[in-house]
């Protein structure tokens, strides 16, 4: 799957457990209604697609973990303002850049971020 431009009304969407995958099909900033974006142990998984995360208003979750070849985070990552749940965990052996959270908004009391670095 090249794109996921016209799925407007997803909800939810996790990718797991795909080594065959380098990099992320394009368009998940046009799935507008996403609310939980997962992707987990895809170990060849090198980079997002050229596109940022800003138009994602609904995100409240965002789970990247055990993709250990990933070089970056997507854009935008700062502006998704529903954001209560930001886990990151297990990519350190190659990561070229992680974005700034200064001014990161909390808009909620149980929202939670947790980085967690794998040696």
């Amino acid at each position: 799957m090249e794109s996921i431009n016209g799925f407007t009304s997803l909800r939810e969407l996790q990718i797991a457990c795909c080594d065959a995958i380098t990099s992320l099909p394009r368009g998940p900033e046009f799935c507008t209604s996403l609310e939980e974006l997962i992707i987990q142990r895809c170990s060849n998984l090198m980079s997002f697609p050229e596109s940022d995360l800003r138009g994602l208003r609904y995100l409240s979750s965002l789970i990247i973990a055990e993709c250990g070849k990933l070089k970056g985070l997507p854009e935008g990552l700062q502006c998704l303002t529903r954001l209560e749940k930001l886990f990151i965990d297990g990519f350190w052996e190659e990561l070229n850049s992680f974005p700034n959270f200064d001014g990161y908004p909390t808009t909620s009391p149980t929202s939670t971020a947790r980085v967690v670095r794998m040696a």
